[in-house]
């Protein structure tokens, strides 16, 4: 019997992740909390067994799972790709007062995060959302390492979220107050920005016209990277890079014209710095347009090869 009012969904996005999904899945459902929560995946129409190993977890817990199963890939077909998958196919489906995310070639290490999380979020009510460590596995390299070092607990700072965009977080560890999210400015054009960020930038931009965000000190997931994954490839290719970022930097143009005017000049500084990197690392003569957006210190770093 499903729970009537779960307090946590955690949402899962999947293609063909035969190998990586069923860890994924165990590592939610091993979660030790005192309140119910629900598990909703979206297989974005997998061609190898990952839609099988989700119906074989559905069946054995029926209780806890919804599963949105697509007969055409998305991703591939709408512009809008995780950022729209999420927001018109996930979304929708959750019950609970928190979302929280957990990608599925990630996985979970701690039996305690999700409670760690809520207890934060019941505790501390000004914030919109939080997130903690996970460590990082390089399947290219072997190398493990934490993905932050050095970063302090608490609120998060708003121009290190902007300028970091979705790097600002470990996307599988993220946890969020749904009605904070979902009455945010930026939320009302979701769709358009779905366009132009990636949706871990999507879901930092919106929760931080709404309240702080805030980082736990504590390692709770694994990011993977791996060949097959989506932004993996993108890290070493700097004109892949160069691309995203030029979608990025016409959303942030838009994002300007809706934020509140102390974010703004962050975002002015976030298209500079996005504008110097296209000119650097962008072939063709388009690129130049974008030498009008430096400010006066990006435009001198370029001048001056640095």
């Amino acid at each position: 019997m499903k729970p009537e009012h779960p307090l946590v969904s955690v949402c899962i996005t999947t293609y063909n992740l035969e190998e990586h999904i069923g860890k994924t899945l165990d590592s939610v459902l091993t979660q030790e909390t005192s309140f119910p929560f629900e598990i909703v995946v979206h297989d974005d129409a997998s061609t190898d067994r990952t839609v099988e190993i989700i119906q074989e977890y559905e069946k054995q817990h029926p209780d806890m799972f919804k599963t949105i199963f697509q007969e055409k890939n998305i991703y591939r077909s709408h512009p809008g790709g995780l950022g729209h998958i999420f927001n018109s196919h996930l979304l929708p489906q959750t019950s609970g007062t928190y979302i929280a995310i957990c990608d599925g070639d990630d996985y979970w290490t701690d039996d305690k995060k999700l409670e760690k999380q809520v207890r934060f979020m019941e505790q501390n009510p000004e914030y919109a959302g939080c997130f903690t460590n996970a460590t990082v596995i390089n399947e290219m390299s072997g190398e493990k390492s934490d993905y932050y070092k050095d970063l302090e607990e608490g609120a998060v700072d708003t121009r290190r979220a902007i300028l970091n965009g979705g790097s600002t977080f470990p996307t599988s560890t993220l946890l969020f107050r749904k009605e904070d999210f979902i009455s945010s400015p930026f939320f009302e054009q979701y769709e358009d920005f779905s366009k132009h960020h990636e949706y871990d930038t999507l879901f930092i931009n919106c929760l931080i016209m709404v309240g702080d965000v805030a980082y736990i000190d504590d390692i709770t997931a694994v990011y993977r990277r791996w060949p097959q994954g989506l932004y993996s490839g993108i890290l070493d290719d700097s004109p892949a890079r160069a691309n995203m970022k030029e979608r990025e930097l016409y959303g942030n143009k838009k994002l300007l014209k809706i934020a509140p005017n102390h974010l703004k000049p962050y975002i002015r500084r976030k298209i500079s710095i996005d504008a110097l990197f296209i000119v650097r690392s962008k072939s063709g003569p388009g690129k130049w347009k974008h030498l009008l957006n430096l400010t006066m210190k990006e435009l001198m770093k370029w001048v001056s090869g640095r």
